[in-house]
């Protein structure tokens, strides 16, 4: 097997042709597909918590247990025996 150098990957290997221009093709990559495609923003609704983690504890809005870790439950922050699980 031929040992090759990782200068190869990133040139293209030994029959790539530098003189060639790029193409263009890579300016979507960072765009949203939609933005890419048809030059308008994404509705994107923004990332929302599922959990807690509090290293003190912090009481479960359903039984009182103080617990690490919480989890949302239809809008409350329970412990895991009191989420509703499925």
């Amino acid at each position: 097997m031929k040992e090759t150098s990782l200068d190869e990957f990133v040139t293209g290997g030994e029959d790539a042709d530098e003189s060639a221009e790029p193409d263009g093709e890579d300016e979507a990559v960072d765009k949203p597909v939609d933005e890419a495609q048809t030059g308008e923003k994404a509705d994107i609704e923004p990332a929302t918590s599922t959990a807690q983690w509090s290293p003190d504890g912090t009481a479960c809005e359903s039984c009182g247990e103080p617990v690490e870790r919480l989890w949302v439950d239809d809008g409350r922050r329970v412990c895991g025996d009191c989420k509703q699980w499925g």
